[in-house]
């Protein structure tokens, strides 16, 4: 690992005037991607912007009309919220199917988030529920649906030096469902992985890993939403829907065909488990 210079800023506007001074800065949150990538020589920084001092949030906060979590709260404290896990609890339990405990005692949400993966884990149950992000420069902020902040294979609508501050999920009586799939139980990316969400009877499917970016199906949607009444016929071509709308790539996780059939398989039966038909 290379020399480098290490800067613990106060503020969000110090952090991000630190990572705008060169070409080759990196923030560091939790670092559970950052220093294997430093390790393996892939990345040589600079400067590294330690984000913890900067102020921004790492708490999870729950108001009358929405559910705030920091950018710098950990996946384990997510995991582990006992409101989390009682009002969205889809989404306590992807982040705990993130990596080992020892991993999710360091990963934060907001790292998770921005390093962009198509399958990260906290991107379908965010999306489903329709959470909004926080994004700040230190002077100005704005806010983007969670749908939209994904933009590629690590790409992000995060301007140069920008960051992910907070995560805005609004308070509902919603169920949603999360579902993982990967080689081995701890310590991998997954496969496939989805959410599928309903509240007052209109339904969000979200699925990750089979696209650039996780992918909201609007269609398979708007199919089941019209619906006067869901059977397992309407749920199999939801489904159906679902698998042609998907792009899955072929690699070491699981070939192209084995993703489709992944998707077809559980999103029919998550549809079915909140619907309450049998699949």
């Amino acid at each position: 690992m290379e020399n480098f210079e290490f800067i613990s800023p106060i503020t969000i506007k110090g952090a991000v005037s630190q990572y705008k001074k060169g070409a080759n800065n990196y923030y560091l949150a939790g670092g559970t991607d950052l220093i294997v990538l430093m390790r393996e020589g892939i990345l040589v920084p600079e400067k590294i912007i330690d984000l913890k001092t900067a102020g921004l949030p790492s708490g999870i906060k729950k108001l009358k009309t929405e559910i705030r979590i920091g950018a710098l709260a950990t996946l384990s404290e997510i995991e582990h919220s006992s409101f989390i896990r009682k009002e969205i609890p889809f989404l306590a339990e992807a982040a705990g199917k993130l990596g080992s405990p020892l991993t999710r005692n360091r990963a934060t949400i907001g790292g998770n988030l921005c390093n962009a993966s198509p399958a990260a884990d906290t991107a379908t149950p965010l999306i489903a529920v329709g959470a909004k992000f926080i994004l700040s420069d230190g002077k100005k902020e704005r806010r983007v649906k969670a749908e939209e902040f994904f933009k590629g294979v690590k790409q992000t609508v995060l301007k140069k030096g920008e960051l992910l501050k907070e995560i805005v999920i609004p308070r509902s009586a919603g169920k949603g469902i999360f579902y993982k799939k990967s080689r081995i139980k701890l310590v991998d990316l997954a496969t496939v992985n989805m959410t599928v969400y309903r509240e007052k009877k209109k339904y969000r499917i979200v699925i990750g890993a089979c696209h650039i970016t996780p992918l909201r199906i609007r269609a398979a949607e708007e199919k089941l939403n019209k619906a006067k009444k869901i059977d397992l016929a309407l749920i199999n071509e939801t489904a159906e829907i679902v698998v042609k709308t998907i792009k899955p790539i072929s690699d070491m996780r699981g070939s192209a065909e084995y993703r489709k059939q992944l998707v077809e398989t559980h999103v029919a039966r998550l549809i079915g488990e909140l619907a309450g038909v049998e699949v």
